[in-house]
């Protein structure tokens, strides 16, 4: 609860950076499209900054548009697997976590107002071709924004590498736990005995990267 009361805060968090890989997003193309009524291609927001980024530049950040309506709340499952009669203390406690997580978020709902919430652009870094989402809190200021787009330049030591290091090495350990459970499946399958149950136990562990089975 403090750690995502942290990081949504405007000014305790405002160190926080987020670095997201990118997605299907055309927010800044619709965005120059009303403005300046560009005839723009339907392209997503990073293609749209590496084409228009000389190396060392990034996007005037812009807010999110819709999350005014983030909330997080708590509702009974009713799928196969609820149960019939939910234990009324457990009920409570769940919509007391839920309430307390919704009010850590608050931060996050004025992002339309000047100084708050979320700024997001994209950084072609000095030695890239290729550009960086970057999220970072509004309330830091357009002087913070300099500063880090000189961190992350100084991050991303291209052309062999696309992104910052530290995300970089993050993604490294992430693609590396499938072969490490794929190792540890094959020791534990080793020391079974024979029964035949047993080994179903390491084989249905989820290890790809699609999410299916092994």
């Amino acid at each position: 609860m403090d750690a995502l009361r942290l990081l949504c805060h405007d000014t305790e968090g405002a160190r926080i950076v987020g670095l997201p890989k990118a997605d299907s997003s055309t927010e800044f193309r619709d965005k120059y499209e009303r403005k300046y009524a560009f005839d723009l291609p339907s392209v997503t927001d990073r293609v749209l900054a590496t084409e228009v980024l000389e190396r060392g530049e990034m996007l005037k950040p812009r807010k999110p548009e819709n999350w005014q309506r983030l909330h997080i709340f708590s509702r009974r499952s009713t799928g196969e697997d609820a149960e019939q009669e939910p234990d009324p203390r457990v009920t409570q406690h769940v919509h007391q976590i839920a309430k307390k997580l919704d009010a850590a978020i608050e931060p996050l709902r004025h992002c339309r107002e000047a100084g708050h919430g979320i700024g997001i652009t994209y950084l072609k870094p000095h030695s890239s071709d290729t550009c960086v989402k970057v999220e970072y809190k509004a309330s830091a200021g357009i002087d913070h924004g300099t500063w880090l787009a000189g961190v992350l330049s100084a991050e991303v030591p291209g052309p062999h590498m696309q992104e910052p290091y530290g995300q970089f090495v993050a993604d490294l350990w992430a693609k590396n736990i499938s072969i490490a459970a794929e190792a540890l499946a094959a020791a534990t399958m080793h020391k079974m005995s024979d029964q035949r149950w047993q080994p179903y136990l390491a084989l249905g562990y989820r290890t790809r990267a699609a999410g299916g089975h092994q």
